[in-house]
């Protein structure tokens, strides 16, 4: 006997945030009908002759009360209805346009962070949940990137002669300093850095670099960490041992579980000199290194040289990508 092929009944809904600056992205849930105690994202069906981007804005502000704009296709997630048809859910990212005349006033309505939101959720839109949360953090990192390349170009860049510390000449120099110790541009360093160490293939447990051009660096990475829930002490290399006291090459050791994995800093490589020294001195103080990362990489030579002794370079900008 052939098996009868059941259709889909289709729904439609909008993950609608708002971009918090400085902190996460809150998202809008309204209460649940179907399900007492839930709360939920806009959802609903799609009418007839209804595209599932209108009816994930109808359903928006039917529920919600808010008009919306929708961005990119989200997720979807599949289902099956109580009387076992096959639902499949559409989401969409989206943010608020105003509010609407009128809206379901038996529902409650509330503005959260977003990491906060699969706490009250029911477990099929866990995965929607988690989906939003990447889509938002790579919309923000993009904006973030965008802000610092304004920010190095117009405090850190300058044109002329110059020779650099290796004792190579160049017709341009970039002072990351003028960025770094900014309260913008320092901070950006440090949320953009952390995103870095958040893909590490291992987990990092320490963050530091050589002063004094990672100090700044360092401290607004372990800050930034520390607002997105995921901790990580600062360290800072000396270049000279320590003439009293411990006579340590490294600031904040004691914070660092021995033999941990760490990142590494520099604001600007060119030919990776002085990230290999670092990585000697914290080698030998029987720490990993888990990660190198640079705010620039000049493209001269330093991120062939720190791969041929095995540690690849990760740069928030290379020279092209920021000056072209």
């Amino acid at each position: 006997m052939k098996s009868v092929k059941k259709s889909v009944k289709e729904k439609a809904g909008a993950v609608v945030c708002r971009n918090m600056p400085g902190a996460e992205p809150q998202v809008l849930l309204v209460t649940s009908r179907k399900l007492p105690g839930f709360w939920v994202f806009p959802v609903g069906s799609v009418e007839k002759g209804e595209s599932l981007p209108e009816a994930a804005a109808r359903e928006c502000a039917e529920e919600s009360g808010y008009h919306v704009q929708l961005g990119e296709l989200l997720t979807e997630v599949n289902d099956t209805s109580d009387s076992g048809k096959p639902v499949r859910f559409t989401f969409y990212i989206a943010e608020e346009k105003g509010e609407a005349e009128t809206w379901e006033q038996d529902r409650e309505r509330k503005w959260m962070p977003l990491s906060q939101a699969a706490a009250l959720l029911p477990e099929i839109f866990h995965p929607v949940a988690r989906a939003a949360q990447e889509k938002m953090r790579t919309l923000r990192c993009a904006e973030e990137r965008q802000r610092l390349k304004e920010l190095l170009l117009a405090k850190s860049y300058r044109q002329g002669t110059f020779t650099l510390t290796s004792g190579k000449t160049s017709d341009f120099y970039i002072d990351g300093k003028q960025t770094t110790l900014d309260a913008e541009g320092g901070w950006l360093c440090g949320r953009l850095l952390f995103e870095l160490i958040r893909q590490a293939p291992q987990p990092i447990g320490g963050v530091g670099g050589m002063t004094l051009g990672a100090d700044p660096l360092v401290t607004a990475t372990a800050i930034a960490s520390h607002l997105a829930g995921s901790p990580i002490p600062a360290f800072i290399v000396r270049k000279e041992a320590k003439g009293h006291g411990t006579g340590n090459y490294l600031e904040g050791k004691n914070n660092l579980q021995p033999g941990c994995a760490v990142a590494l800093l520099e604001d600007v490589v060119t030919t990776g000199g002085t990230l290999l020294k670092v990585i000697e001195r914290v080698e030998k103080e029987g720490f990993k290194v888990g990660l190198v990362a640079t705010v620039v990489d000049r493209e001269e030579g330093g991120a062939e040289v720190l791969a041929q002794a095995g540690y690849p370079l990760k740069a928030i900008f290379t020279r092209s990508q920021l000056i072209g």
